[in-house]
């Protein structure tokens, strides 16, 4: 048995295992976060991570007992056996290899664990583009449009009598100039950029509000695509629960018929002595017997435990009887040798087995499989 491919293995299907004598094997992920002070993306990661005084997660011991179909305490000492060596590896080499895990390195009076699979602590954060972008156009924009508008201060409003005076001020300064020849007076630069037309940019719109409605409508559908699921999946168990109840209720059904009478079984009477006074008719007849119908033996089972012995069978389905599970029976091997199955029931078809399969590990046993007779 390899130990740590088999861990592996598991690994893929469960969060945490645990392995008895050694300690609990974790899958850790994290994924992919936006760093904002550096303005980078950071990769995802995936690592094992190894706690040797936790007994969290599924037991390993328990998969050895359904893959060799042994006993519960068969499947631990063969587990304690290969812990054992490990532990004698680290002893005398300082390490042992767990294969495709990583290392058991001895560390004071215990050992410490050194994963192999570091994925993604090779990739690099990740810059983003946009920042650097939207720097450079604010930039080019603030170059392009300078700041013309110069600062006017504001007259206070004046009195009746003061625009009186500045307007016989005015026509004085009008009748002199009239006189005098009016120069070219110099253009002022402040009135040229006044005159020149003003150019204005628009802002191009950020990238972002698609990708975030993108990404809004693939979460709808990813949330109606399961909420359609899940009711699929509950109509499938209700089905089942009627099916298993109906099953139940029919399982030891009374034959009618079974207590008529055999006219043959009459006794015959003869003719010369029905004339006569003296003679009576007698009737024989039959006892009548109860009679039980067995159950439909389909092809398609589901297993809730295994026994070497007939009897041990037979008792543990005796067992799911008294609870209430009437259609739990013990099947005898055709070897001698092969082990006695307790089974749940028989279906005719692999869908009705599978739904019972689900419905049977989520309420009465987790350890249970499919078989076929």
């Amino acid at each position: 048995m390899i130990l740590g491919r088999q861990v592996h293995s598991l690994l893929k299907r469960h969060s945490s295992v645990f392995v008895l004598g050694l300690g609990t094997f974790r899958r850790i992920r994290t994924a992919a976060s936006y760093d904002a002070k550096r303005n980078v993306v950071l990769p995802p990661l995936s690592y094992i991570e190894f706690e040797h005084d936790s007994q969290e997660g599924y037991d390993f011991a328990l998969y050895v007992q359904q893959s060799n179909q042994v006993e519960k305490l068969e499947a631990e000492r063969i587990v304690q056996q290969e812990v054992d060596k490990l532990i004698d590896a680290i002893h005398t080499d300082g390490q042992a290899t767990l294969d495709e895990l990583g290392y058991l390195v001895s560390y004071g009076h215990s050992f410490i664990f050194k994963p192999l699979d570091l994925s993604g602590f090779q990739f690099v954060p990740i810059e983003d583009p946009y920042q650097k972008i939207m720097e450079n156009t604010q930039e080019e924009v603030q170059e392009e449009i300078p700041n013309i508008v110069p600062s006017i201060p504001v007259a206070e409003p004046s009195s009746p009598v003061e625009e009186t005076v500045v307007s016989e001020l005015i026509d004085a300064q009008t009748s002199a100039e009239e006189q005098t020849p009016i120069e070219n007076a110099p253009v002022n630069s402040f009135q040229q950029h006044r005159e020149e037309p003003l150019e204005y940019f628009e802002e191009t719109p950020k990238r972002s509000n698609a990708v975030v409605y993108a990404l809004i409508a693939i979460v709808a559908l990813i949330a109606m695509g399961g909420i359609y699921y899940y009711s699929i999946l509950s109509k499938k168990l209700d089905n089942v629960d009627q099916l298993l109840s109906a099953m139940d209720s029919t399982d030891f059904v009374e034959d009618t018929t079974s207590y008529s009478v055999d006219s043959n079984a009459m006794a015959a009477v003869d003719s010369s002595a029905l004339n006569s006074s003296d003679s009576l008719a007698s009737t024989v007849q039959q006892v009548p017997t109860a009679t039980v119908d067995e159950p439909a033996l389909h092809k398609y089972t589901i297993v809730v435990g295994t026994h070497p012995k007939y009897e041990q069978a037979e008792a543990e389905a005796a067992e799911y009887q008294k609870k209430g599970f009437k259609h739990v029976r013990a099947l005898p091997s055709n070897l001698e040798k092969n082990r006695k199955k307790v089974i749940w029931d028989t279906y005719p078809t692999k869908e009705l087995r599978d739904s019972a399969l689900r419905y049977v590990q989520k309420n009465v046993k987790a350890d249970a499989w499919p078989a076929v007779l």
